[in-house]
């Protein structure tokens, strides 16, 4: 049974993953110009690349994105970080690619 601590994790550290994501993606975005490109390698990257990594080395899988978004909500699986490491992970993750995508786009001519 969920206790009201609970319930206050998963809903703060939900929003608090969404509003991560919606960073990673912008910057997934500035990296990958075409916008079907994008989404299909989010989606290729949660559902195949992240359960495959995870399932085979889950030392390594436990530091994605959605695992990471998992702790940050405070689920209990195996192998994952705390709830403010897997915040931490996600922000380092938008930051990383932020950084990519700022480089990248810095190249381009926007003329």
């Amino acid at each position: 049974m969920l206790g009201s601590g609970d319930i206050l994790l998963l809903t703060l550290g939900g929003l608090a993953g969404v509003a991560l994501w919606g960073a990673i993606g912008s910057a997934l975005g500035a990296i990958i110009h075409n916008q079907v490109g994008a989404v299909i390698t989010l989606l290729a990257w949660g559902f195949v690349i992240d359960t495959l990594l995870f399932g085979l080395a889950p030392s390594v899988g436990r530091f994605m994105p959605p695992r990471a978004t998992d702790a940050t909500m405070g689920l209990k699986a195996h192998h994952l970080r705390s709830p403010g490491a897997g915040a931490i992970i996600l922000i380092a993750w938008g930051a990383a690619l932020a950084a990519v995508g700022n480089a990248l786009t810095a190249r381009h001519d926007i003329n």
